[in-house]
């Protein structure tokens, strides 16, 4: 987090939205952060100056409490990772605020197209269209074991630190997790203490049994992370620069376009709200 965003608020951004709105009468955007911006902003056609940033989950949510507010109107749609919070669509008033299919907007629009498309671009001619899902399920499974963890950190609140994380536990030759050597890994660097390791591995064992769809727990950035890894160390297609995390994040972001969008639950709700909110909409049209 930087100087800029520390200095914010939700009064702030608030404010922020009231004269933006003053200044424009087109649909605002709000949303975490600038990846955000980046991956709508180019999807959807809108320009950057029609959104903003809250630098996060937190404190988007305590400007949507604000709602509806001078700035904050049928106009003011906000857009929001999943994560675990099973919040579904939310309106108050006449704001409306839309979420994830998934975990989150990387994974809820990897899967569909865009994965294939990033993956055949490093594999070159090694690529073979049929082995496509294998891959994706191999990059996903240790990515999903991560996510179970993270599942348990937010129900338990446990408060494991997953930034900026190492993948050391995950085998670069089979791409397959030693999770004992995971958990331990993540309680040692957020200074907690496990307990019996045994006893949490089977408890992420049953989280990933019971989810059904493994995609709702698994964090977009842990896939990019683990699929840098494994472009670079299983597939052996790439230098570790050339298909870094930040790398394929951008590749991510600029090749997502309005009908891998117009593919999640949200867009319906998306559109009708701006057919009904009477504010002009500045993207490509719906």
């Amino acid at each position: 987090m930087n100087s800029i965003s520390k200095s914010l608020n939700a009064a702030t951004i608030a404010a922020t939205a009231k004269m933006l709105r003053s200044a424009k009468k087109e649909t605002i955007l709000i949303v975490e952060g600038d990846e955000d911006i980046a991956l709508f902003s180019n999807s959807l056609g809108i320009p950057r100056s029609n959104f903003i940033s809250c630098f996060g989950k937190e404190r988007l949510m305590e400007v949507f409490q604000m709602a509806p507010y001078p700035g904050l109107d049928a106009g003011t749609i906000f857009l929001r990772d999943a994560d675990f919070d099973n919040l579904g669509h939310l309106k108050r008033g006449d704001v409306i605020l839309l979420t994830s299919d998934h975990y989150d907007f990387e994974m809820s629009l990897l899967p569909k197209r865009l994965f294939g498309r990033i993956f055949a671009e490093f594999m070159k001619h090694k690529f073979d269209v049929t082995h496509l899902p294998a891959s994706f399920d191999k990059i996903r499974a240790p990515a999903s074991w991560i996510g179970a963890l993270r599942l348990l950190s937010h129900t338990e609140g446990l408060n494991i630190d997953f930034d900026d994380a190492k993948l050391g536990f995950i085998n670069p030759k089979t791409l397959l997790s030693d999770v004992d050597d995971m958990i331990r890994y993540y309680f040692a660097r957020s200074k907690a203490d496990p307990g019996d390791r045994t006893v949490i591995h089977d408890r992420l064992q049953s989280l990933i049994d019971g989810v059904g769809d493994v995609l709702k727990i698994t964090c977009g950035k842990d896939f990019i992370q683990v699929m840098s890894l494994a472009l670079n160390r299983f597939f052996q297609c790439c230098g570790a620069t050339e298909c870094s995390a930040e790398t394929l994040s951008r590749m991510f972001r600029i090749s997502v376009t309005q009908d891998d969008v117009s593919e999640l639950n949200l867009y319906p709700a998306l559109k009708e709200q701006v057919i009904a909110s009477g504010f002009t909409w500045p993207g490509h049209p719906l």
